[in-house]
């Protein structure tokens, strides 16, 4: 029969080892996810002009990975580059144009009478 005592220093043993297992990996995952909240900070620095809000990245480190990995890819979608969609006028102080229907038909008179002068 074995020794009572012999058994519980094994399976303190390996309690230990488990333990020393487990706070690494516990560990690892906190410095990964300080690393993920640190990128998302800048990430929303850039899209915002602000610094990400203390009590936000705190619920963000708390919460569920996927929750982290979801907001991240809304701020890549929405903090990207700025496609320019044109440029202005040449003549930002050119002539306006008009707005109401007696204005328009006055310089429609004017296009017609300067093209018979011409």
């Amino acid at each position: 029969m074995p020794d009572l005592n012999h058994v519980a220093e094994v399976l303190e043993k390996a309690a230990a080892v488990l333990d020393a297992y487990e706070s690494a990996s516990a560990r690892t995952r906190d410095e990964q996810r300080a690393a993920q909240i640190s990128s998302l900070g800048a990430k929303y620095a850039t899209a915002t002009g602000e610094e990400l809000p203390k009590d936000i990245a705190e619920k963000l480190a708390s919460g569920d990975t996927s929750i982290l990995r979801t907001v991240e890819a809304v701020i890549e979608k929405t903090a990207g580059a700025v496609e320019s969609l044109g440029h202005g006028s040449p003549h930002p102080d050119g002539p306006s144009h008009p707005l109401t229907k007696s204005e328009r038909a006055q310089a429609a008179w004017d296009r017609f009478g300067s093209f018979i002068n011409s």
